[in-house]
């Protein structure tokens, strides 16, 4: 296993280059935005992820994940380049998790996955899931995944993450390291933890999304 020691914030500047999930294909303007503020795009790719099964403690907190993913990396007229299905699990909460490598699976073991998971819903009455757009840029030496939550649930909702290589710097990071427009609100990582907002199926309460960006 290794460490993921990672951050998130509430993505500030987003809004002005993508308005309508609709608008997302083919044109991708938010590379437009993203290199006026410096930033190198590196790939965009859409996620499907699903929870297998999810373990918490007493508080409710999920502390261990077990999931696939769905990943379509997009060309740069958004067309589908390639397109790759793995599983990992995840074992902790708050600044720093554990996590086991990837395995890649093929098409029909996803699928199987997926349909003969044990864990269900209650909304939806499947495996808890998120669907995001999510684009890889490098600013410097550092880089930002800046994921845009798909579907009616999450809609809307646009939160950059990035990750460090100890905790002691990503506590001394500060968001002013980076250009103007990128980093907002921090978010709590175990409230807004894929597997949580997959779980609940709901924006957590307390974040005022751009009027551009609410859902309809």
């Amino acid at each position: 296993m290794a460490d993921e020691i990672e951050r998130k914030f509430l993505t500030t500047g987003y809004h002005l280059a993508v308005v309508r999930d609709d608008e997302i294909f083919p044109h991708f303007s938010h590379r437009l935005w993203l290199k006026t503020i410096g930033a190198e795009v590196s790939s965009i790719a859409q996620l499907a992820q699903y929870y297998l099964s999810l373990k918490f403690d007493s508080d409710g907190k999920v502390v261990e994940e077990d999931r696939v993913r769905k990943k379509v990396l997009l060309d740069e007229e958004g067309r589908v380049d390639k397109i790759k299905f793995t599983r990992n699990s995840k074992i902790g909460f708050g600044l720093t998790r554990e996590e086991t490598p990837e395995v890649e699976l093929d098409p029909a073991e996803f699928e199987n996955l997926v349909q003969n998971s044990q864990f269900l819903s209650l909304n939806t009455g499947e495996p808890p899931q998120v669907h995001k757009l999510r684009t890889t840029a490098q600013i410097g030496s550092r880089t930002i995944e800046i994921d845009r939550y798909l579907g009616p649930a999450l809609g809307g909702l646009c939160v950059t993450e990035l990750e460090f290589l100890s905790e002691k710097e990503a506590i001394n990071f500060t968001p002013t390291d980076l250009p103007r427009g990128i980093l907002g609100q921090e978010l709590n990582p175990t409230i807004f933890g894929n597997a949580q907002l997959a779980l609940t199926a709901e924006i957590p309460a307390g974040i005022t999304l751009p009027r551009y960006l609410r859902p309809s």
